[in-house]
């Protein structure tokens, strides 16, 4: 199973000294860059890609994905850069332990085996650790007893696994809000792909044994980071809306996001 990282002005991002067997694709990188990421990951074993030196093609961090996306036929793995750690669910002391990387991929290719049995599943992902998560470990068992089942909401974040061969052939991508001061950033693609699977009727997983930490999944940090809470926020909600629009048939999908942006709101209510 192919290994895929997009990163950008990042050559020492904390996945490429954790993980084994990388292709790390570069977005908008100066050749100075590139050979930058050349220099510290091909001794790591990793491979780096710069497909589009002059970004002639495409552009940002969606269409990074894209470019990974529509130059495969068969299950992918997709991380992003800062994730520096990977865990396995302990079942006796009801919390994510760390594991090796070599227990992280073997155990994501046994599903990974399992689900490419279904001709319906288009992406998995990962349990996401939150904040909530490690309040309520005492009870949290509850919802693993299985390894993986299927996703309910749309929070398959930072690493995904991609039926690259099955979105491809029902024109899956990922797509976003475009941010009005720069064309080149679409937010809310994480989201977009999702709601395109769960709108054309493929299904999507979540595996519960076995997931990672990154700077933004280790259940002490807010989504919101310091100093950019406010602009987020504001993200967020076009975000939301921009979705909203895009999928306004779709009542399942629809339900969601406006619950998600009443769920913003009250959080701006608590904040005043």
């Amino acid at each position: 199973m192919k290994i895929y990282c997009p990163s950008y002005k990042r050559p020492d991002a904390p996945l490429f000294s954790l993980a084994k067997d990388l292709i790390i694709v570069l977005n908008k990188s100066e050749p100075e860059e590139a050979a930058e990421y050349r220099r510290l990951n091909e001794p790591r074993g990793h491979t780096v890609i710069h497909p589009d030196p002059e970004q002639k093609t495409w552009v940002g961090l969606c269409g990074t994905r894209n470019w990974i996306l529509q130059n495969n036929n068969e299950w992918i793995l997709m991380m992003d850069d800062d994730i520096y750690e990977v865990c396995e669910w302990n079942q006796k002391e009801k919390q994510y332990v760390q594991c090796s990387w070599d227990f992280f991929i073997e155990e994501t290719k046994k599903i990974v085996d399992i689900l490419s049995k279904n001709y319906k599943i288009a992406m998995a992902g990962y349990q996401y650790i939150s904040e909530e998560m490690i309040i309520l470990k005492n009870d949290i068992e509850i919802f693993f007893s299985k390894n993986y089942e299927k996703a309910l909401n749309y929070k398959l974040w930072q690493a995904v696994l991609l039926n690259t061969f099955l979105l491809n052939s029902n024109n899956i991508f990922y797509d976003g809000y475009p941010n009005p001061n720069d064309e080149t950033k679409k937010h809310g693609h994480d989201m977009y792909i999702q709601c395109d699977c769960d709108n054309k009727n493929f299904y999507r997983y979540i595996i519960n044994n076995i997931t990672f930490k990154s700077s933004n999944n280790n259940g002490k940090n807010s989504i919101f980071l310091p100093g950019e809470e406010k602009q987020r926020i504001n993200l967020l909600i076009d975000e939301h809306i921009w979705l909203l629009n895009v999928f306004k048939l779709n009542i399942k999908i629809s339900f969601f996001l406006l619950k998600a942006l009443v769920g913003i709101h009250e959080y701006l209510k608590e904040g005043n």
